[in-house]
């Protein structure tokens, strides 16, 4: 199964959704614990074929046949039926996803309009909160240099900028120019809602 972004999260409440991902949860919790059981029946595979080899040696000791019901078949009798599960398991799945996929198409159109409406907003709180990053961090590395200059008052005044420096693939980057690429994809995401918003409510 392929993941799913957080709907409830993001405030989504679309109809048949919470059904098929209900089901898909429930399903894949299933299919954990049937490998995890499969695991641990090929360990306990070996400890029976040992078990049932000194049982047999018992039984012939005594002047007995081979126990009729071995230990190592009840266990490959498990494992056998959990294969089948796992099988039928991934059957459920496959057709939850197809039924998945086939609900969105079905809804596409409004769904995406409740997306679009969101993104605005969205756009601006991040927009408002690099501004505030920024100001906190000029107004940080001012105390940082001021707390420098404390220590060598005759010396000329540098404002240095130790704390506004990110790791940014792979490269040292001041943070100015890191939330100005964040701002800078505000904006494209602001211009690319606005207009097929517009279509989408002509078309609706």
């Amino acid at each position: 199964m392929t993941d799913t972004p957080d709907i409830k999260a993001l405030g989504f409440n679309w109809k048949g959704l919470d059904r098929i991902e209900g089901d898909v949860a429930r399903l894949e919790e299933d299919k954990v614990k049937t490998n995890r059981r499969l695991s641990e029946l090929q360990i306990e595979l070996k400890q029976a074929e040992s078990a049932d080899r000194e049982a047999f040696a018992a039984a012939l000791l005594e002047g007995k046949d081979e126990p009729k019901k071995s230990t190592a078949e009840k266990v490959e009798d498990e494992r056998a039926a959990l294969e089948k599960r796992g099988e039928a398991l991934d059957a459920a799945l496959r057709k939850l996803t197809r039924d998945r996929a086939a609900l969105v198409r079905q809804n596409r159109t409004g769904w995406q309009r409740d997306i679009r409406e969101q993104l605005p907003a969205a756009a601006s709180s991040l927009r408002e909160a690099a501004a505030t990053v920024q100001a906190e961090t000029q107004r940080l590395n001012a105390l940082v240099s001021l707390l420098a200059w404390t220590e060598a008052p005759d010396e000329r005044y540098r404002n240095i900028n130790p704390v506004g420096v990110v790791k940014f693939y792979g490269k040292d980057v001041g943070i100015t120019p890191v939330l100005a690429g964040v701002l800078e994809g505000v904006s494209a995401v602001e211009q690319a809602a606005s207009a097929p918003l517009d279509n989408l409510k002509k078309s609706a």
